[in-house]
């Protein structure tokens, strides 16, 4: 790349809609930080099925001063949520009332997120960020086919159909299909002029409103007095490289630290790529760590998830030629997973990699008629009892158990990472419920161990471990499927696994990758003859 084409920013988001609004706000003087505000509620009216204003979200950020932390915003359980609600006459969880329906929504919090982080490293006006989302849903876009697929799916279906809130998505969405949403519009454009409108205006009250009319038990209490808060992010290494991953409630990210510090203690770029010894090392790792996941018992055995000690034990218990066997208890099982994650960064060296949701699949099935908003399923994430699988098809011990005013746990995964050496900077995170787990740590394998690249560690196949059971897409080849299953694992095949978007700071500047899985597109800013112009990768909508 010649030296007067530098790249100087870069974003990655699922819906290519989204990545242009990002683009939009960068070339318009904003930084990272704002562009993650117009992404994020753009993705809500592009993608409504994974995320949007009606759940929440995790925030990990690098500031061009080399600060770190993360904007934890994952919403918390009502506080006259009773967990007995969920329970039988023989006290037997329903976990169909946990997944649809008004009492199954945490608070939703994506906006008072998003606020703390503008109101702390923002540099463009909020009410101009949030105002430049409002025409993709006023004057509309075409669906691209996986909306269509999504508004089809069975289980999204049931939901929207047994409450008929509203109007919006009340039917299958087709390809090219104009999609209009008006009141969304006009709740933007209440959140642009004042974003406290979530937590105690009209808005707050429309949601509330809604869910108590409906049976639910959210209040306008729980939306005015829940909190979004700032942590630190824990760090650890992988070969040359500082993981930086946000703490509880992402116990996914955690994951993934665990992970690749079991893998730390085998020279992976030994191996062949694609082999089944490299394949069998990765999905030991994913598997020993959803089993450390399924036996948390508390926040401190969570807090500690990703602690190195324990990771040295692990592989101690990895076999080269044969995999290990696990109690069925931590067995992976089919679960219903909607995500966003997008990650973005400038000219000054900000990064912001946030991974966002509503839950399932258009969240609770409940739509406000009012503001346009899905609410999400989160309560679902939480365990009605100890051992029980949640609707991600998670085990837990007695570690996230449902309770009024708690955060429920999350396989959310936005992770940064810093090259030791040179100052190399990656962003990665992924969609995909407990397989964002695997796709993370992958896609850091493929680029750290095996120099894939960054397009091509995203857009290469991948498998998910998380029991006995194997899932691998069909790029994964037959010949180490075969010997993968003569080692002892379970293999099946699986469509898709989780979508992940990707970007990496090199001496040349940045570059990104979107997921070919998905809708989604990495739009790269370059500075030619005094302006800035864009190099695109991914999605197109042909019907536009």
């Amino acid at each position: 790349m010649d030296s007067e084409n530098i790249s100087n920013g870069v974003v990655s988001s699922p819906h290519y809609l989204a990545t242009q609004v990002g683009v939009n706000v960068l070339v318009d003087g904003g930084n990272a930080f704002d562009a993650a505000v117009g992404i994020s509620l753009a993705i809500g009216v592009v993608q409504p099925y994974h995320s949007g204003i009606g759940g929440g979200g995790s925030i990990t950020f690098l500031s061009k001063k080399g600060l770190t932390g993360c904007y934890q915003g994952r919403g918390s359980a009502p506080a006259s949520l009773d967990r007995a609600r969920f329970l039988d006459d023989d006290g037997l969880p329903d976990y169909v009332a946990a997944r649809s329906g008004p009492v199954a929504c945490v608070v939703p919090s994506l906006v008072q997120t998003l606020k703390m982080m503008h109101h702390d490293y923002g540099i463009l006006g909020w009410k101009r960020i949030v105002e430049s989302v409002v025409p993709l849903a006023s004057e509309g876009f075409l669906a691209d086919s996986f909306l269509a697929m999504r508004s089809g799916d069975a289980d999204a279906r049931r939901k929207i159909d047994s409450h008929k809130s509203s109007d919006l998505f009340a039917d299958v969405v087709h390809e090219g299909h104009h999609i209009l949403q008006p009141e969304m519009a006009t709740s933007l454009g209440r959140i642009a002029a004042d974003h406290n409108d979530v937590r105690n205006g009209s808005i707050a009250q429309a949601l509330s409103g809604l869910v108590q009319q409906m049976g639910g038990v959210l209040s306008l209490a729980d939306l005015e007095d829940y909190q979004p808060f700032k942590q630190q992010l824990v760090e650890g290494k992988y070969r040359q490289w500082r993981i930086l991953a946000p703490a509880t409630p992402t116990i996914g990210a955690l994951q993934v630290l665990l992970s690749l510090q079991i893998l730390q203690k085998f020279q992976l770029s030994d191996c062949l790529y694609g082999s089944s010894q490299h394949l069998h090392l990765v999905a030991e790792a994913l598997k020993l760590s959803f089993v450390a996941r399924g036996s948390l018992d508390s926040e401190g055995d969570a807090v500690s998830l990703g602690e190195y000690d324990k990771a040295v034990q692990m592989a101690e218990c990895i076999k080269n030629d044969r995999a290990l066997d696990v109690d069925r208890a931590y067995e992976q099982y089919d679960n219903e997973s909607c995500t966003s994650h997008f990650s973005v960064a400038d000219h000054e060296g900000n990064v912001v990699s946030q991974t966002q949701t509503i839950g399932g699949i258009f969240g609770s099935g409940v739509i406000d008629p009012v503001s346009g908003i899905v609410i999400n399923n989160l309560i679902g994430d939480f365990s009605l009892r100890k051992g029980d699988v949640t609707t991600q098809g998670i085990r837990y011990g007695n570690y996230n158990l449902c309770a009024p005013c708690l955060e429920p746990a999350s396989s959310q995964s936005p992770i940064i990472a810093i090259n030791q050496n040179d100052g190399q900077v990656l962003a990665v995170g992924a969609a995909g419920g407990p397989k964002i787990v695997s796709a993370v740590v992958q896609a850091l394998v493929n680029f750290i161990d095996f120099g894939l690249g960054i397009k091509a560690s995203v857009d290469a196949p991948r498998l998910h471990c998380h029991g006995q059971q194997v899932e691998v897409e069909s790029g994964i080849s037959l010949g180490a499927q075969s010997q993968l299953r003569d080692m002892g694992h379970d293999v099946v095949m699986e469509e898709r696994i989780a979508l992940l978007q990707m970007i990496y700071k090199s001496a040349s500047g940045w570059e990104g990758a979107s997921d070919p899985r998905g809708p989604g597109r990495a739009s790269v800013l370059i500075e030619e003859d005094g302006h800035i112009v864009t190099r695109d990768f991914g999605y197109s909508n042909t019907q536009v």
